[in-house]
């Protein structure tokens, strides 16, 4: 769903298949016949445009690999 979000709102905003097909791995082809005039400019602007809330940023998330562990700001997750 927010891979067909995300081709839906950026064919609206570049208006290129080629290049919508080249950034979401298909075809032009598909791009133009499935996604294309589902939503205007407008709209597919503020969906681009949702930020995460204050504070959000600020968290890190990484994975250990080797110890097969998620951290979450400095504190393993388990």
């Amino acid at each position: 769903m927010l891979r067909d979000s995300f081709i839906s709102y950026r064919i609206a905003i570049v208006q290129s298949a080629d290049q919508v097909a080249l950034e979401a791995g298909n075809s032009a082809s598909i791009i133009f016949k499935h996604y294309r005039e589902l939503t205007t400019p407008e709209v597919a602007e503020k969906w681009f445009a949702i930020l995460p809330k204050d504070g959000q940023l600020e968290n890190t998330l990484t994975y250990d690999r080797k110890k097969r562990r998620v951290i979450l700001n400095g504190a393993e997750i388990k």
